[in-house]
C-alpha cells in the first residue's frame, strides 16, 4: 500500500507510451498520482528486438509485486555474455550466473515488444489516449498544454516527455527556455552523434531439433563479430521458442555528388530479404544455421532497420516540463543500459514528485533539479560505458582485436567482480512503497535523496 502524497495531487501528462512512459505511468498509479498517457502510435506493435533487465532495477520490480510475474510470463534467466569470431570460435564471455546470489537478483533477458506488452497490461486502458501526436507545448505560471496532431489539446501541471531521442518534449523545452533568454548549451542542441545502424527481429516458431540452444533452460546473449567489417550480430534465446537477433555495424561516411557529407551502410547493410547480399545470408550464427535462416523465420513486417544515435544532454527540465529516458540520454543499446537508465529515472522523479508540496513552479524547480542532480551522474557514466562497450565489439584491427582479448579473456576475476559491484550495487527503489527485503551477498548502496525538507529521503 502506498503512502498518501503528502501535499498535494498533481495532474501529470506523460508523453509515449514506451518503456519509460509505462514504467512512469505505472509509478505514479502506484503512488496514487493523476496521470494520462499520450501515445503517437494509433496502436502497439510489436517492433524491435531484446533487452536485458539487470538487477539494478529487478528490486523495485521486485517492490512493485511485479517480478514473479514478469519471469513466469516473458523473461528468462541470462547466464552470461559471449563474444565469439565468426568462425564460432570463442574470444570471450563475461559471466552473470551469480548475480543473482551477489546481488539479489539474476540478470533477465526478454523480447522488447514482451515487455513493453506486459507494462502496457499493468496500466488502465483509459490512462493511455493512442494516436496523440504531440506537436507544440506551451506553458505558463499555471499549467502546462499540449496540441497534439488531431487538433485535440490536454492541459496539466507537469509533461514527462518519454518519446525518444527525437522527443518533442525536448525540442518544446528548448524553444521555450530560448525564448526566455536562457538557451541551452550549443552541445544540447547540435544534432545528434550517428555512428551505427542495425535491423533487429525476433524468428519466431522455431524448431528445438534444429536450434539445440532452445533446449537450455536459462539463455545467453552471444555476440558475433566479422571478420574484417564493422559488424556485428547479436543473438538471445528467448521464451517460446523464439531467438531475438541483430545485426548491424558501422556507418561509413562519403561524399554525394553537390558535397554534402552523407551517411551509408556498409555492403554489409541489411534492407529488405530481397536486397541481401549472399554473404549477409550466409554469415554463420550457429554451427549450421545462417543469419538468412532466422531472417526467413521473421515476420518481415516486423523487422525494423534502426539508426543509432547517442547523446547525453545536459539539460533534463524547463518550468513545467522534464525528460526521462531516451529524450534526455539516449544510448547505445550494447552496453545494455539503456532500459536500465529510462527506469531509474523514473523510478526517482516519481519518488519526488510524490512528496510534492506544490505544483507551483518553484516547488517543481526544487523537484527537478535534485532529480537531474542526483541521475545525471549514472545517466553520463551508462553513456561513457555504452561508448565503451561498442567500441569492444565495432571496432576491427590488431588493437582492437588485443582490448578485446584483454578485457574479455585475460582481465582478472577480481577486477571483473569489482566492475560489476559498482554497476549492481545500487539498487534503487521508491519511497512510497515498502520496501523489499535487501536480497543478495552485497547490500544495495543506493543513496537517499530528497528535494523537500519535510519528508524523508527518497532512495533512487
Amino acid at each position: 500500500m502506498a503512502t498518501k502524497p503528502p501535499g498535494t495531487n498533481a495532474n501529470i501528462l506523460i508523453s509515449g507510451a514506451g518503456i519509460g512512459g509505462c514504467i512512469m505511468a505505472i509509478l505514479l498509479g502506484r503512488a496514487g498520482l493523476d496521470y494520462l498517457v499520450l501515445e503517437r502510435a494509433t496502436a502497439f506493435k510489436r517492433l524491435g528486438s531484446s533487452l536485458t533487465l539487470s538487477s539494478q532495477i529487478l528490486r523495485l520490480f521486485d517492490q512493485l509485486g511485479l517480478l514473479e510475474e514478469l519471469k513466469e510470463r516473458v523473461a528468462l534467466k541470462v547466464n552470461g555474455m559471449t563474444t565469439l569470431k565468426q568462425d564460432l570460435s570463442l574470444i570471450g564471455r563475461t559471466p552473470t550466473e551469480y548475480f543473482e546470489e551477489r546481488y539479489g537478483y539474476g540478470t533477465l533477458g526478454v523480447a522488447r515488444a514482451d515487455f513493453v506488452e506486459f507494462l502496457l497490461s499493468k496500466i488502465p486502458s483509459d490512462r493511455i489516449q493512442w494516436g496523440k501526436r504531440v506537436l507544440n507545448v506551451e506553458q505558463d505560471d499555471e499549467q502546462v498544454t499540449v496540441y497534439c496532431a488531431d487538433k485535440t489539446k490536454y492541459q496539466a501541471d507537469i509533461l514527462i516527455g518519454a518519446e525518444g531521442a527525437y522527443s518533442p518534449v525536448r525540442q518544446s523545452m528548448f524553444k521555450y527556455l530560448t525564448e526566455k533568454g536562457t538557451p541551452p548549451p550549443k552541445s544540447d542542441l547540435a544534432p545528434l552523434n550517428f555512428e551505427m545502424f542495425c535491423n533487429v527481429g525476433v524468428a519466431t516458431n522455431l524448431d528445438p531439433k534444429e536450434y539445440p540452444v532452445l533446449n537450455k533452460e536459462n539463455t545467453e546473449l552471444d555476440a558475433i563479430l566479422a571478420n574484417d567489417l564493422p559488424f556485428t550480430v547479436w543473438l538471445l534465446k528467448l521464451s517460446g521458442n523464439r531467438i531475438a537477433w541483430t545485426a548491424g555495424g558501422k556507418l561509413l561516411s562519403r561524399k554525394d555528388k553537390s558535397g554534402q557529407e552523407t551517411l551509408r551502410a556498409s555492403e554489409w547493410e541489411l534492407r529488405t530479404d530481397e536486397e541481401l547480399a549472399p554473404e549477409i545470408r550466409d554469415f554463420k550464427v550457429y554451427s549450421d544455421k545462417t543469419l538468412g535462416d532466422l531472417i526467413d523465420k521473421t515476420d518481415p513486417e516486423l523487422i525494423s532497420r534502426v539508426m543509432l544515435e547517442d547523446k547525453c544532454f545536459s539539460t533534463w527540465y524547463a518550468g513545467r516540463m522534464v525528460l526521462i529516458g531516451d529524450a534526455c540520454h539516449k544510448l547505445m543499446p550494447f552496453g545494455g543500459q539503456g532500459a536500465t537508465q529510462t527506469v531509474l529515472d523514473a523510478a526517482c522523479l516519481a519518488s519526488l514528485l510524490h512528496e510534492l508540496p506544490s505544483t507551483d513552479m518553484a516547488s517543481l524547480n526544487q523537484a527537478f533539479s535534485a532529480y537531474f542532480k542526483h541521475r545525471y551522474p549514472s545517466a553520463k557514466a551508462a553513456y561513457d560505458s555504452s561508448q565503451m562497450a561498442t567500441s569492444l565489439t565495432a571496432n576491427r584491427g590488431v588493437m582492437a582485436d588485443a582490448i578485446r582479448s584483454i578485457s574479455l579473456k585475460y582481465m582478472p576475476d577480481k577486477v571483473v567482480t569489482m566492475l560489476m559491484d559498482k554497476l549492481n550495487g545500487e539498487r534503487p527503489i521508491v519511497s512510497f512503497l515498502p520496501p523489499p527485503p535487501d536480497r543478495g551477498l552485497l547490500k544495495s548502496t543506493s543513496v537517499p535523496v530528497s528535494a523537500f525538507t519535510h519528508t524523508k529521503p527518497t532512495t533512487c
